[in-house]
């Protein structure tokens, strides 16, 4: 914004101009002041800026120097929390503006995650995107996530954290009759499970235990069998139940690293 007078009187005419990166930028003067826009100036200093009054019909050119000084604007980066399933891949998301609200394209953002660095640009929304594999989510657990923009020429860094949950994935049983009735005279007594994962998709070799509780079983209470390539497990109860009898039974899986525990 620059003043214009003439002996201490504020100038109602005319028009100012200035010279910055080899482009000239003009305002008129409006009772004795003239504010002139300059879109998309660096941060930096720009020393010996020429300001010109253009003159008029009465008065002649005239001209003075200043030294402007642009700031870097501060960036305000946004992660938030997240849950995601073990052992499978995800995207997380996160947002870069500048001190005024406005979004930021282009702009390199930093995530670290178990130690490790991991980039991505944000899009003409302002959103960074990162796309976390299976090995990034290999663990269970509550997680810190660090989001880091370290700035540029002409924006300040900023920097966020957020927690990410990974939780173990869930395991179904099906096909789990609530009851079976079994002749004496039968010699082939099985019950049979199917184990699936969240993703309804076989759960291939993993061990399950069958509970018996009831009077007339022969031998241990418990029997412990593996899920075929189809998730389908086979419990054979043919020498355990050879009387006429009333049996309750319970399935469980004790899960893993990976899988919840279930119990039917």
């Amino acid at each position: 914004r620059a003043t214009v007078t003439k002996d201490g009187v504020n100038l109602t005419e005319g028009s100012i101009s200035v010279v910055i990166n080899n482009k000239t930028y003009s305002a008129d003067v409006v009772n004795g002041f003239a504010a002139i826009k300059i879109p998309n100036l660096d941060a930096g200093d720009y020393d010996g800026v020429k300001v010109t009054f253009n003159g008029n019909g009465k008065y002649t050119n005239s001209f003075d120097t200043v030294n402007l000084h642009v700031l870097k604007m501060n960036t305000n980066v946004t992660a938030a929390a997240k849950t995601y399933v073990i052992n499978y891949g995800g995207k997380y998301s996160v947002t870069i503006k500048d001190e005024n609200g406005t979004l930021l394209a282009g702009k390199t953002v930093t995530l670290t995650l178990n130690g490790k660095e991991y980039k991505a640009t944000s899009d003409a929304n302002g959103v960074a995107t990162f796309s976390l594999t299976k090995s990034m989510l290999k663990s269970s657990g509550v997680k810190t996530v660090t989001v880091k923009f370290v700035g540029d020429n002409n924006y300040v860094g900023s920097t966020a954290t957020a927690k990410i949950t990974v939780n173990k994935e869930a395991v179904k049983i099906l096909k789990a009759k609530k009851t079976y009735k079994f002749k004496k005279s039968k010699k082939t007594k099985n019950i049979k499970v199917t184990l699936k994962n969240s993703k309804n998709k076989a759960m291939k070799k993993v061990k399950v235990t069958l509970k018996l509780s009831g009077k007339k079983i022969k031998g241990k209470k418990s029997i412990t069998a593996k899920t075929n390539k189809k998730g389908v497990v086979t419990f054979k109860l043919g020498k355990k139940l050879t009387k006429k009898t009333k049996v309750k039974y319970t399935i469980t899986y004790k899960g893993n690293s990976y899988y919840n525990k279930v119990t039917k």
